[in-house]
């Protein structure tokens, strides 16, 4: 092999090395900001029914599991777009 084949085929490693890198951290901060509404909205309005209605921390405890069930599904809708583009 010449050096410049050589020298191409690791510049063309490298840029697909950077490309997948580049990929994971999209994945990951789309990941992010999704779990994080998913699951601190519902929280976040059920603190705030419960400060305004003034009886316990009932609302608070549903936007919980309603945030709990939001992040699940946004993993799962996560995996599948993740697992479509491969």
């Amino acid at each position: 092999m010449t050096k410049a084949a050589d020298t191409s085929t690791t510049e063309r490693d490298r840029d697909r090395a950077n490309k997948a890198r580049r990929l994971f951290f999209t994945n990951l901060f789309d990941l992010s900001w999704r779990l994080a509404g998913a699951m601190l909205l519902p929280i976040f309005i059920g603190l705030y029914i419960d400060s305004v209605v003034g009886r316990g921390q009932a609302f608070a405890l549903t936007g919980f599991v309603v945030g709990m069930i939001l992040g699940a599904l946004v993993l799962r809708n996560v995996v599948i777009k993740l697992s479509k583009g491969q």
